[in-house]
């Protein structure tokens, strides 16, 4: 039979609900590619209302530690995701060849590099 009463003092704090979602959350935004961009910030909020819940009734919920963590990693997840997406999604120049040069006639605008047959004839 399944005992539904409010727990005694005698049995000690419970763990917070919060506190085990948001590190379930937390860690799937850390281990996902761009995905902590999104789910990261719902592990950390988690994390600090289940941090608040701590603070207002430490007799009935004893896991701060598992709380402040899953913020910090929560925040961690939003940070790699926000690193990874705006590497990802930068645009690359193209760099000219190292080898170019300037080409002397005025009306050619095309680089030259060093072994380019180049005709004078106009």
């Amino acid at each position: 039979m399944v005992d539904l009463r409010e727990p005694s003092a005698e049995q000690g704090p419970r763990t917070n609900g919060l506190a085990i979602a948001s590190l379930i959350v937390s860690v799937v935004g850390l281990i996902s590619c761009c995905g902590g961009l999104l789910i990261g910030p719902v592990g950390a909020i988690l994390g600090h209302r289940a941090l608040a819940a701590v603070r207002r009734d430490p007799g009935r919920y004893g896991n701060r530690g598992l709380a402040l963590a899953d913020v910090i990693v929560g925040w961690i997840a939003f940070a790699l995701g926000c690193s990874a997406s705006s590497t990802s999604s930068s645009p690359r120049r193209p760099r000219p060849p190292k080898c170019c040069v300037a080409s002397s006639d005025s009306r050619d605008v095309r680089p030259v590099c060093p072994g380019d047959r180049i005709s004078l004839a106009t």
